[in-house]
């Protein structure tokens, strides 16, 4: 299969595309959106692992890989300005979203603008903050600190060439255990080669700073609270999941997605971190198809509560006992 690419209008330029699948085979959309630093070809495997079911597009969010990068405007609305656009261009209507981090915030803010787009969500660790009750359980689960913040902008940013970059990259940091055919898409499309023959990162730490300072305001509490009161207009069954080896901020904020989306499941992965997309990608488009096909696509109504329904969704391999498998944790 090979992938196709197209560019689309944005509110603040264009938004670079890809398409797994043909749209002239009939069915549903399933819309990608990747996390802060990455691009939309990180998805590849799962991409390719759905494409069987659905007509699968993912895109470069703004300032990263191929898409306009403006010299601001990257806070939360933003970003759902993005997904509003992309969602129009291509006429979405009862398609599954996937997000990862930043990129299920954008989905999460962006479907109730469009309410008709989405027939579910499945969000992969995004941030979320409670406007009634912003700082709840901030002091067990804090955010980022500025020290945090300043080392991002610190980063090495130019390599001798892609080969390089994947030696200093490869099983440091988040590109920790990632799988090598993703690192490759990663370096392909997050660096442009320049005309000495040297490459350098499309998502600049000041771009990258300027998006992760508003995440660590929303999860320390201090961001505007109006951002996130729309999520209790979601109309659709919205799949958050949540992993056993990323920090508990993310738990803290699952919690608050709960309280604010009418219909939503909390799926724990067991065994794996913040970056399953990359690292364990058949864990999430396992768990995507299932939901699909459990909640959405033909729904039961002998399953119609949430303990009930999470009987469907994938039950994730033990850490501690390769072969068996354990129920996940489902909460309402």
């Amino acid at each position: 299969m090979t992938p196709t690419r197209f560019t689309t209008a944005g509110p603040a330029g264009p938004l670079a595309c890809i398409r797994w699948t043909s749209p002239a085979r009939r069915r549903p959309t399933a819309l990608l959106v990747h996390g802060t630093g990455f691009c939309a070809s990180v998805w590849d495997t799962i991409a390719r692992d759905l494409a069987d079911d659905f007509d699968v597009v993912a895109f470069d969010r703004r300032g990263h890989g191929s898409s306009a990068k403006p010299d601001d405007a990257y806070d939360f609305d933003d970003f759902a300005d993005d997904v509003t656009a992309v969602v129009v261009a291509l006429g979405l209507d009862g398609a599954l979203g996937i997000g990862h981090s930043a990129g299920g915030t954008d989905l999460l803010l962006a479907a109730p603008r469009v309410p008709q787009a989405f027939a579910g969500l499945v969000v992969i660790e995004p941030t979320v903050m409670d406007p009634d009750d912003p700082t709840r359980d901030l002091s067990t689960a804090p955010g980022p600190t500025e020290e945090s913040l300043a080392r991002l902008t610190q980063r090495r940013t130019t390599f001798p060439s892609r080969r390089a970059a994947r030696d200093r990259l490869d099983g440091r940091g988040i590109f920790a255990r990632w799988r090598p055919e993703l690192l490759d898409a990663y370096l392909h499309d997050a660096l442009e080669l320049q005309p000495d023959g040297h490459v350098t990162l499309r998502c600049t730490p000041t771009i990258e700073g300027a998006m992760l300072r508003r995440i660590a305001d929303a999860m320390n509490g201090t961001h505007p609270p109006t951002t996130f009161r729309c999520l209790r207009d979601i109309q659709c069954p919205v799949l958050v999941v949540t992993t056993e080896q990323s920090n508990a901020r993310y738990l803290r904020m699952a919690d608050a997605a709960e309280r604010l989306i009418a219909d939503t499941t909390i799926e724990h992965l067991p065994g794996v971190g913040h970056a399953v997309p990359q690292t364990a990608p058949e864990r999430i488009s396992t768990l995507s198809r299932q939901f699909w096909r459990s909640t959405i696509a033909a729904p039961d109504p002998a399953l119609t509560s949430p303990d009930r329904r999470c009987i469907d969704h994938l039950l994730a391999p033990s850490p501690s006992r390769p072969g068996e498998r354990e129920m996940p944790r489902c909460r309402r």
